[in-house]
């Protein structure tokens, strides 16, 4: 079960803005990631929550092809605009995985694309990922000219994730 949240924020524009489409062309392009040697199964759940200031939509899918290319149009679709809030997309995020939690089946990550530069406050996110007690890691990968990763590394070190620079 992975949550991607993706950061469509204006200062996204530009070069942050086509390495995310980028990656997102990678991760549901399942020809090309089989040359990677990853790819999705069909008994995974894949959510994608694009956001700015605030989450635009949340959609969800299996690991299956055609599931995986309807991911991929609607992503393509997107253009950067608006301000920056990963926190916020990470909170609904671990709200949205929750039923898949309840059930224990399903190891579980949200990873946080961006620019690395949320004006939300860390607290929105930490307390939804406290109260849930699942603790689910989150991972962040940063794209953009002036990626700065400080605000991802707490996320990582309270949830035990890590980050990646997406360049």
């Amino acid at each position: 079960l992975t949550a991607l949240c993706l950061d469509l924020s204006g200062s996204m524009q530009g070069s942050g803005e086509k390495q995310l489409l980028d990656a997102m062309k990678f991760l549901f392009t399942p020809a090309r990631t089989r040359e990677m040697l990853v790819q999705w199964s069909k008994q995974d759940q894949i959510m994608v929550l694009p956001f700015n200031d605030h989450v635009l939509w949340t959609a969800s899918a299996s690991g299956d092809d055609s599931e995986q290319a309807g991911l991929l149009a609607r992503a393509l679709e997107l253009h950067a605009g608006g301000g920056t809030d990963f926190y916020t997309c990470g909170a609904r995020a671990l709200a949205a995985m929750k039923p898949s939690l309840d059930d224990g089946q399903h190891l579980a990550a949200i990873v946080i694309m961006t620019d690395g530069k949320s004006q939300g406050e860390m607290a929105t996110f930490e307390r939804a990922w406290r109260a849930d007690g699942r603790r689910v890691p989150v991972f962040g990968v940063t794209f953009g000219d002036d990626a700065d990763r400080s605000q991802l590394d707490a996320l990582a070190r309270l949830t035990g994730g890590r980050v990646f620079d997406g360049t």
